[in-house]
């Protein structure tokens, strides 16, 4: 009897405990299964962290707008780039643009672009239906000086219209600096209706030097009807609030008859008689227009 209990029990003992029937009959010993399903873990975390990490939603928008000249005229052959961050410049190339295109016509309207832009992100705005961001555009044109603008607010998944963007020109006057033409005409004092050519005409502007000399001088001849125009320039840093983008300025205006064979007319025919005057000019004008001036030929002929 003792001899069949011992032989059951190195039989039980010999039966193998490490493995499972699995079906078809494959026998699979319990450590290698819980190193499988150790292993199916890590995966399954190294997967979701490698999601979280590296993947989002691919969004996608359209931008248009405008690139004009201070006048509200349209540019066309502007190259627009789009950066998702500010670039240093507007053509910069490291970190490069995400997209970029040129300005054109479109109905008639000139400077138009409209570019289409993909980005990536973990979590939208408003979930996976859509996202909201910025974005900026580098601006660049061979005769204007290139713009950075943020363009705030960009919606996906619709036509998104943004702001024009300016471009100056570099030949431009800086802000704070005014300009005018300043028209004036030198005339027989016997007949206002004929100009008299050759005669000097000197425009002083801007700031007393502190030496009763003008800080800039312009000068022009007569013209064979008599007129000239002086295109003259004055910088303005404080210009009157009520002016808008207007300034005003008192230039010293010469006439120099040395050359010619005239003289200043005297007061018997009734005429106006100077050979300088202070005249107000604006750049509100164009041109400003300011009185004659009057001579006549020498010893009175």
């Amino acid at each position: 009897m003792r001899e069949k209990m011992n032989a059951r029990y190195w039989e039980s003992n010999r039966r193998p405990r490490s493995k499972e029937t699995r079906p078809g009959g494959v026998s699979v010993p319990l450590s290698a299964r819980r190193c499988l399903r150790y292993a199916l873990g890590t995966l399954i975390l190294l997967g979701t962290l490698g999601l979280l990490a590296g993947c989002g939603y691919v969004y996608r928008t359209t931008i248009e707008g405008f690139i004009e000249d201070p006048d509200g005229a349209g540019i066309n052959d502007a190259t627009v780039r789009v950066y998702e961050e500010e670039p240093d410049e507007p053509d910069q190339d490291s970190p490069g643009p995400i997209v970029r295109t040129q300005t054109a016509t479109s109905g008639g309207n000139l400077g138009y672009y409209s570019t289409t832009v993909l980005w990536e992100e973990r979590f939208g705005d408003y979930g996976t239906e859509a996202d909201r961001r910025d974005f900026y555009l580098g601006v660049t044109h061979d005769d204007f000086e290139g713009k950075i603008a943020k363009i705030p607010d960009i919606v996906s998944d619709q036509t998104n219209r943004v702001s024009s963007v300016v471009l100056t020109d570099p030949d431009a006057p800086e802000e704070g600096d005014y300009g005018t033409i300043v028209r004036t005409r030198v005339v027989r004092d016997d007949d206002p209706d004929e100009g008299v050519p050759g005669v000097r005409i000197t425009i002083k502007a801007g700031e007393d030097d502190g030496n009763g000399l003008m800080e800039d001088e312009y000068r022009e001849r007569t013209g064979d009807d008599g007129f000239v125009n002086i295109g003259i320039e004055w910088n303005d840093d404080e210009p009157d609030p009520d002016e808008g983008e207007e300034s005003e300025i008192t230039i010293e205006v010469e006439a120099d008859t040395s050359d010619t064979d005239f003289e200043f007319a005297d007061a018997e025919n009734g005429t106006q008689i100077r050979t300088r005057a202070d005249v107000e000019v604006t750049s509100d004008q164009a041109v400003n227009r300011i009185g004659d001036f009057y001579v006549e030929r020498e010893n009175g002929d």
